[in-house]
């Protein structure tokens, strides 16, 4: 499966970079891609734990074993929580030396660098999203685990613009404030997917 899907859209992106139409072309490109290497760093481990430990939770359900099940939600929890703090603090230490080899250049580093240090914050966000919403498919629940991308989708649109070009009496913070957009998006859908899940097994 990798060397069919993956390796042609890797191959087909570093194309880009190496190969665009113009100068600017290759500056877009290879910050877009050090930022996707970014964020599918940070999204595989919330990946791992989450669609490894929803279908064991769902064989304990199937066999009315509950309580075996909320071991495993919790357990993967505070799994996915020491993976997002050791991410945070690598990622904090080591944010432009991963963006150079990841694929920024020179005039992209200090934009990306800058992006990075303030969505590395809400690492902890995107791993319980990613993480906690495997459960709530699990159990049935898939419109609601739908549901929690969406709002902080729509949430991170409609504060990209306002922090970005300082409306609405908010200051003018550019690539910082689509950072930040994008990080009060992730604690919005974490929230919910967190809450969604205390809630339905607190029996």
């Amino acid at each position: 499966i990798i060397k069919k899907y993956n390796l042609p859209s890797l191959e087909k992106a570093f194309h880009e970079v190496h190969n665009p139409p113009s100068h600017e072309a290759k500056n877009e490109a290879s910050e877009r891609i050090a930022l996707e290497e970014y964020f599918i760093l940070i999204s595989a481990f919330s990946c791992l734990i989450g669609m490894g430990g929803a279908p064991q939770a769902s064989i304990r359900m199937g066999a009315r074993d509950n309580e075996g099940a909320e071991k495993i939600l919790g357990n993967c929890f505070a799994t996915l929580f020491i993976i997002a703090v050791i991410l945070t603090i690598s990622l904090c230490l080591a944010a432009e030396p991963l963006l150079w080899l990841f694929g920024a250049s020179e005039n992209t580093i200090g934009y990306a660098a800058d992006y990075m240090s303030i969505y590395a914050l809400g690492t902890i966000f995107v791993q319980i999203t990613l993480g906690m919403n495997a459960f709530i498919t699990a159990q049935g629940f898939s419109k609601f685990s739908m549901l929690t991308i969406i709002v902080g989708a729509v949430c991170n649109i409609i504060l990209d613009p306002i922090l970005i070009f300082g409306l609405c009496g908010m200051p003018k913070m550019g690539i910082k404030g689509a950072a930040i957009a994008t990080v009060t998006g992730q604690i919005v859908a974490g929230l919910e997917a967190f809450l969604w899940n205390l809630w339905k097994n607190s029996d």
